[in-house]
Parts: structure tokens; C-alpha cells; sequence
């Protein structure tokens, strides 16, 4: 837990404010055929130094400056849409070692941007340090950020070195995905973060186990099922849905007979059920995500007002 919360972003906001600090940028390439990385360093102009430390500095402030008006708690992959930050902190922080290893290891001089390296680029990270404490600010690449047009904080690139914008452009976007800072890990973006320290996988585990669990113990059947599990674990965000259902564990609440009363409102529009032999309700539609709105028990009425709602995001009511 960030015990002290006014007084850690004080410190970071107090080192960024150091006009004296190194700074530097690693660029971290990903091998998707062996899921191995490496770590590339371009030479900064004193000009970009003083730019992105002033960078990191900004959106710091912006964002840390009152930190008593913010909630913060500790990661939780199952969580989504939440208005706290996120972190991860002390022994946690072994689960991104692996990465943070990398960073410290001797990097490969930049020689130039090419294809290949910015097809494998995957993220990069901006180093500063005053010599005895530092802060590591981390964005995941996307292709959007090479340019041939100047801008803001867009530079050139020639024989392993960056200066300002005249040609080819390099973006540095005015953002972060996560931030090293103490041993703590502020989390700014969580799909990135996720991408970054490769915490995806956790949430493709999870997936899997919900379909396990819906092919083993729910107390209906999906028609074509076979195809349908494999078109949602080949979508990001069927599949997070899943990761959600099952660290919700709503599969074990949900009723089958209450399916059928969604689809007699209208509520269910793609839906329709039959029995088996058996007399076990056999569910069909043509639309997965309604699968899925089902299986997380995203349909509710409002007591109030007696509306009907989908409402993926509940907070349970505590009696």
C-alpha cells in the first residue's frame, strides 16, 4: 500500500523538478518467435534531455499534484473501467523483474530506424536519475508514432543520434503508460501496462479457465460452442470479459430459467433456447457478446424505476 501517498508523489515531483538530471531513452524490441527482448539506446541532444525531463515533469503535475483527491489500490486484472490508479508494489513488483532486468541490461547502440527494428519495437522507456534515486516512465510503441512531418516533440534520426524535427520524425507523445518510481509501479493506462510486462497472459488464463467451467459445470448448454470459445479467445476483448465472469465467479449464480424470462421481455434479442433429452436448456445466438452479457449478469431492473439496463460495471450492495 502507498502508506503515504501525499508524501511519495512530493519526492517524485521534487526529483523531476532537478534541472541536473540524466536523462535517457531505451528502446525495448520484443522477438515474437521466441518472446525474447532487447534493449536498443540512441544518444539525446541536450535539447531533448531538457524536453523530456520538462515532459515528465508536466505530466506528473498534472496528474500528481493533489494526490489526496485520488484513490489508489493494488492491480487487479479482473477490474476494469475503475476510478482508482493502480499500482503494484514491493515482493509484486518480482512479477515485472523479468522486464526491469532487460532495462538493466548493456544496450545495443541505435544505429538506425528501420523496418525491421520498428516492426519489433514493443515499448520504450524514459530513464532519469539523479544519480542516487531514479524514475522510469514506460509507453508502449504503436506504429501511429513515426511521422515525416515536424511536431511538438517529434525528432530526427541519423547514425544513432536524435535532435529536433527537420525530416524524418520519431514521436514522443505527451503521455505515459506506467511509472517506476520507489519500488512502486503507478499504473496509467492498464491495457498497455498489461501489453508491456506481458501481465496479459494472466488474463488469457483466466479466460480459459471461464470456459472450462462453462463446458464442465454450467447448468445450460451454448449451441456450438466448439466455434464460439474460439472466436472469443481470438478477441482482446471477449477475452477480457471472460477474465471478468470468471473472477466475478457469477457462473455458479446464474439461472437458466431466468434466460428464458429475458428473451419473453425483449431483453434478448439474438437468443433462443430449446431442451435436449435430457431436458437441459440448450442456448443459441447469433451474437457472442450477448453469450458473454449473459454469463457476466449484465442485465438488471431498476427497483425505482422498473427500467431494464445493461450494466456491465455493478457494484454489489452490501446488506
Amino acid at each position: 500500500m502507498i502508506k503515504n501517498k501525499k508524501e511519495y508523489f512530493n519526492k517524485l515531483l521534487s526529483l523531476l523538478k532537478n534541472k541536473e538530471l540524466a536523462v535517457s531513452i531505451l528502446f525495448v524490441t520484443r522477438s515474437k518467435e521466441d518472446d525474447s527482448y532487447e534493449i536498443h539506446k540512441g544518444n539525446l541532444s541536450d535539447e531533448l534531455s531538457k524536453i523530456l525531463r520538462e515532459l515528465c515533469l508536466r505530466i506528473s503535475e498534472k496528474s500528481y499534484s493533489n494526490p489526496e483527491k485520488k484513490s489508489f489500490a493494488p492491480y487487479d486484472p479482473s477490474q476494469k473501467g475503475s476510478n482508482c490508479t493502480e499500482y503494484i508494489e514491493g515482493p509484486e513488483l518480482d512479477q515485472i523483474q523479468p522486464i526491469l532486468n532487460t532495462i538493466d541490461g548493456t544496450p545495443y547502440d541505435l544505429k538506425k530506424l528501420d523496418k525491421k527494428f520498428l516492426s519489433n519495437l514493443w515499448f520504450y522507456v524514459i530513464h532519469l536519475s539523479d544519480g542516487k534515486k531514479e524514475v522510469l516512465f514506460f509507453k508502449k510503441y504503436s506504429q501511429g508514432m513515426v511521422l515525416t512531418k515536424g511536431w511538438g516533440l517529434a525528432w530526427t534520426f541519423k547514425s544513432g543520434n536524435f535532435d529536433k524535427i527537420k525530416k524524418d520524425t520519431f514521436i514522443i507523445p505527451d503521455k505515459s503508460d506506467c511509472v517506476l518510481f520507489d519500488n512502486n509501479l503507478i499504473i496509467r493506462s492498464k491495457g498497455n501496462f498489461e501489453k508491456i510486462f506481458n501481465f496479459i497472459h494472466l488474463i488469457e488464463e483466466n479466460a480459459k479457465a471461464a470456459i472450462k467451467f462453462i463446458e464442465e459445470k454450467l447448468p445450460f448448454k451454448i449451441d456450438n460452442f466448439d466455434k464460439i470459445k474460439t472466436g472469443w479467445m481470438e478477441h482482446e476483448q471477449k477475452v477480457r470479459k471472460l477474465n471478468n465472469i470468471y473472477s466475478t465467479k457469477i457462473l455458479e449464480k446464474i439461472k437458466p430459467e431466468s434466460i428464458q424470462v429475458l428473451i419473453k421481455a425483449g431483453i434478448l434479442n439474438t437468443v433462443t433456447t430449446k431442451k435436449d433429452k435430457d431436458g437441459t436448456l440448450i442456448v443459441s445466438s447469433t451474437d457472442p457478446w450477448e453469450i458473454l452479457h449473459i454469463l457476466d449478469d449484465d442485465y438488471v431492473k431498476s427497483l425505482l424505476t422498473g427500467i431494464d439496463y445493461e450494466a456491465p460495471h455493478k457494484k454489489r450492495i452490501k446488506k
